[in-house]
């Protein structure tokens, strides 16, 4: 079991890395440069960590999105080796459903069509309120700083200091939105590769149907 999951995801690894290096773009240096306390690389230990957290992911569709995470870093300088440590962390403390969410959350025009699919559900229906398991989930993203209230000027506030509830079962669904570490999240893991299909799921879960993730 363990060898299988590092085959896959070295497997990911490998395909993403030639596509990034066939494209003529070069992995950063300072990550491959070894630490003389450690006696070993941030990427070392970063790839480390990803074989780690890809063993414990009882969910296996998880595992791939740490193979994209290594592989989006070794490229991207934006991110610090102590940032990528951060999130491989709160990466084992989402689900599938809740990287789904953030992935569904953060496409363009998502308050659209989450308003559309909650009135194909309730014919009329203005507003979105999903079912206590998916507050819960959202909720979990907020604690965790993913996600938030947007305000009527676009941004995205922490849903703690919202007027009206420290929950998304006071707050409609539709005014979810991602935080900017939330889009660094999103970023990192390349959420947009979340099947399609599961993100249609997730959109009918936010407006309310019981639908299973990749059903819709």
């Amino acid at each position: 079991m363990i060898s299988a999951i590092g085959s896959d995801v070295g497997g990911i690894l490998l395909d993403d890395l030639t596509t990034r290096t066939d494209g003529q773009t070069s992995p950063r240096d300072e990550l491959v440069v070894v630490d003389p306390r450690l006696g070993r690389s941030p990427a070392e230990e970063i790839l480390e960590g990803v074989l780690r957290h890809a063993v414990d992911a009882y969910e296996e569709k998880k595992v791939p999105f740490l193979a994209y995470l290594f592989a989006w870093a070794a490229f991207d300088q934006s991110y610090s080796a102590e940032e990528l440590h951060l999130l491989l962390n709160l990466f084992d403390r989402v689900t599938y459903r809740g990287l789904s969410i953030v992935a569904t959350v953060g496409q363009s025009g998502y308050q659209e069509r989450l308003l559309d699919a909650s009135m194909q559900r309730i014919r009329g229906s203005q507003s979105v309120q999903p079912s206590e398991q998916v507050v819960a989930e959202l909720d979990a993203l907020a604690s965790s700083r993913l996600v938030g209230i947007r305000q009527e000027d676009g941004k995205v506030a922490d849903i703690a200091g919202v007027y009206g509830g420290a929950s998304f079962g006071s707050h409609d669904a539709k005014r979810a939105g991602l935080t900017p570490f939330g889009e660094r999240f999103a970023v990192a893991f390349q959420l947009e590769r979340v099947p399609d299909e599961d993100q249609r799921g997730t959109l009918w879960q936010l407006a309310g149907s019981n639908v299973p993730l990749g059903e819709s």
